[in-house]
């Protein structure tokens, strides 16, 4: 930076009383024509010329030294118009929300971000991670317009109930406040829908009573004893009073020397019954036609294996007590070789009355 250049003035002034002159004034007495500096001292009478230039010299060195101390402390200060500060310089903090030409410190810049992040939880106190939480959608704002559009008001009511929370609908929001809430066999019915339930009921039980019903048995029954047991397949149950017409096909393969006996049986007290049994195979044949359930054993002898067909008819009026009408059977001669009634043996049987 150039040396700073200097003009002296001397004041002119009477100085009366041993006045001390101004701090770093030059002053000539205008009463003794002596010349004082600010400190104090003075001049020697100007008429000495020798004393004059001394003094003055002495005031030329005095000065000249405090413009080379100002100067060198000039250099050491940035100029106003763009300075370049160096080490860590401070400056007043302005208050926000400062908006003008003072400086803003790093307090200050703090304080305006601290401001505009305004508490954001940690996930988004960045501009970057409110984008990604917006999932870098430049329309975020219109998309979620739309998506608010698209809500029901929480100022909509569902039949009286705000939707400020989950709804809890009963059977009376729905038109059905007098149902019955019991369990559907304790529920009540009227009597005429009693009365229109009891007449579909009995003309499904008159419809199905005109149909015949037919069995048919889905696997082999092996046995090797002789003693008389009914068929899982081959029964059907009679109720009382009912007349019930009935056929059976059996399918029989006997062992051989196994022999064949069966029975047909029903209820004791059965006020008419018709029956009529024939049977096919390669030995001996027995068939039967009575007008009771058998009390005796239908026996078909063979020597060798043999397969045997066993046809029975029947009807049967019963009496007061119902019961079951069966087809029961047993090898005659027990060899220890199973005998069979083989799967796709039938039984058909109608309800008359």
């Amino acid at each position: 930076m150039a040396s700073i250049t200097r003009k002296i003035r001397i004041w002119v002034a009477a100085l009366t009383g041993g006045e001390v002159p101004e701090s770093g004034r030059l002053v000539v007495d205008s009463t003794t024509r002596r010349l004082y500096v600010g400190d104090g001292t003075s001049i020697e009478d100007q008429n000495t010329d020798q004393q004059y230039y001394t003094r003055w010299r002495d005031i030329r060195q005095y000065v000249s030294g405090q413009v080379s101390t100002i100067n060198s402390a000039i250099d050491l200060k940035a100029p106003l118009a763009s300075p370049a500060l160096t080490g860590l310089p401070t400056a007043p903090t302005p208050p926000p929300p400062a908006n003008n030409t003072l400086l803003a410190t790093t307090a200050f810049v703090k304080t305006a971000i601290d401001a505009l992040v305004d508490g954001a939880p940690g996930a988004l106190d960045t501009l970057n991670e409110i984008a990604a939480a917006l999932q870098d959608d430049e329309d975020a704002l219109s998309a979620l317009t739309i998506a608010v559009a698209s809500k029901v008001p929480q100022a909509r009511l569902v039949n009286g109930h705000a939707l400020t929370a989950d709804i809890i609908v009963s059977k009376g929001d729905v038109g059905l406040g007098n149902v019955d809430n019991t369990s559907d066999a304790n529920k009540p019915v009227s009597i005429a829908q009693g009365a229109a339930d009891a007449a579909i009921l009995a003309a499904l039980n008159a419809f199905i009573a005109t149909q015949p019903i037919n069995i048919y048995k889905g696997s082999d029954t092996n046995r090797s004893d002789n003693t008389l047991t009914p068929d899982p397949a081959l029964e059907f149950p009679i109720a009382a009073g009912q007349l019930v017409s009935f056929s059976m096909t059996v399918f029989i393969r006997a062992s051989s020397g196994g022999d064949f006996k069966s029975r047909v049986t029903g209820p004791s007290d059965a006020v008419n019954v018709l029956l009529a049994q024939a049977v096919a195979h390669a030995g001996t044949t027995n068939n039967r036609v009575a007008s009771a359930f058998d009390t005796s054993d239908l026996i078909q002898l063979h020597t060798s294996t043999n397969n045997i067909r066993f046809i029975v008819n029947g009807t049967v009026l019963n009496g007061p007590t119902a019961g079951m009408v069966r087809f029961e059977w047993a090898q005659n001669t027990t060899n220890g070789a199973a005998t069979s009634v083989l799967a796709g043996s039938t039984l058909n049987y109608k309800i008359i009355t």
